[in-house]
């Protein structure tokens, strides 16, 4: 599947660079590793309409330097490690396209934090056309048909109020009503928790091992592990890690090399009710600190004893997911 020739933000041409395809206006680049040939149409879609939620969000994207979106999946054995410019924000969108909606009212949830992105003044009329698929998360190309189903079930929800353009039936006056800013308190304010499992530990070549045992351990109980250097971002990192934590459903630590970070992130996610899971090689307790050490640990003398006793330990704290 070939990368679109298109910005998906403002839908200029995208130019060619050594990386992939870049819209030098919005500022970011779409990886040549985010679309395989094996993807289908839906999929492509998806990944598109994630991409563009996460730029929407962030108000678009004029940074000091270009984010680069890429998919890399360390599970797979046929994935590829992308070489990646450091000089770039990088966004891995393989896990992101794990907690992709599943249910149609969770694809409106999102629809309607999209559109308030986009339109946020109370008591405005807006237009939505078929030009807005990306907006309205659109999975195929019939952009009209699908953009009219889901406005009509938001009017039913009691979200939105839209009719017909008189000039135009292809677009649609909306404007959100009481309900929909209610339905958007409580999105923007109610932390959602997801199948997420959130990995602190110290990052680096003489961890990967130990990050690799977690994330097979996560994976096969069917949580989805979320690692903090897999995905950068512009703002400041520490928010985005106390939103990722707040959506966790449990955090893995691992103490084998000490990392005060780590053990932040950890005191966190314990303060917020979330399990805390503590693993550390056999023989090397002694560097644990005395707060933490307290917890029954999971101690292990090679991977796959890790991974076994891990993925037995979710299980049989918070069961399968």
């Amino acid at each position: 599947m070939s990368l679109n020739n298109n910005c998906i933000i403002c839908g200029s041409p995208l130019q060619s660079c050594c990386d992939g395809k870049e819209c030098v206006h919005c500022g970011y680049i779409m990886h040549e590793s985010l679309f395989s040939e094996k993807d289908s149409c839906e999929l492509v879609r998806r990944k598109k309409n994630i991409v563009f939620s996460w730029l929407l969000k962030r108000k678009n994207i004029h940074y000091d330097r270009d984010v680069l979106f890429y998919y890399f999946d360390r599970m797979s054995e046929d994935a590829d490690d992308p070489n990646i410019e450091e000089s770039a924000y990088k966004i891995n969108v393989e896990p992101l396209i794990k907690n992709y909606p599943h249910t149609l009212l969770q694809r409106i949830d999102q629809i309607l934090l999209n559109i308030v992105s986009k339109h946020n003044d109370m008591g405005v009329y807006f237009p939505i056309s078929d030009t807005d698929g990306y907006m309205m998360w659109c999975e195929t190309d019939n952009n009209e048909s699908e953009i009219s189903y889901v406005i009509q079930m938001m009017t039913e929800l009691g979200y939105l109020i839209a009719e017909e353009d008189t000039l135009d039936e292809r677009v649609y006056r909306c404007q959100i009503t009481l309900a929909g800013w209610k339905r958007i308190e409580e999105l923007n304010t109610i932390k959602k928790e997801t199948n997420q499992a959130f990995i602190a530990m110290k990052f680096g070549t003489e961890t990967e091992h130990i990050a690799a045992a977690f994330k097979k351990a996560i994976s096969q109980v069917g949580y989805v592990p979320y690692k903090m250097d897999e995905i950068e971002h512009n703002n400041q990192i520490v928010p985005e890690m106390f939103y990722e934590i707040s959506r966790s459903k449990l955090l893995v630590i691992d103490v084998t090399v000490p990392n005060l970070g780590a053990y932040y992130e950890a005191g966190y996610a314990q303060a917020l009710g979330k399990e805390v899971i503590v693993c550390c090689e056999k023989n090397k307790g002694d560097k644990v600190h005395f707060d933490i050490s307290q917890k029954n640990m999971i101690m292990w003398e090679d991977c796959d004893e890790l991974v076994e006793k891990l993925a037995r330990r979710i299980e049989a704290t918070i069961g399968k997911a």
